[in-house]
């Protein structure tokens, strides 16, 4: 009988957090190169950038679906 473990649920610091935050507000779809040199630079392994960020783009649609049922419009924020 085999055992198979789930890996450990990661925990951000909020210097990860911010630092993906801020790069998710740049981009949403982080090129594969970039993503390595974040993942790098805060000490993440890449799967668990990439993970992130598809958990933050669900977010935003699971955010966007409940604002219109209440009624709002979403209107995206682009800032240059």
């Amino acid at each position: 009988m085999s055992i198979t473990r789930r890996r450990q649920r990661t925990t951000f610091t909020s210097v990860q957090a911010d630092t993906l935050e801020k790069e998710y507000l740049a981009d949403q779809y982080m090129p594969r190169s970039r993503r390595m040199l974040i993942a790098r630079s805060l000490g993440l392994n890449e799967s668990q950038v990439k993970t992130w960020f598809q958990n933050r783009r669900a977010k935003d649609k699971r955010n966007d679906k409940n604002a219109t049922l209440l009624g709002f419009i979403v209107v995206p924020l682009i800032s240059r």
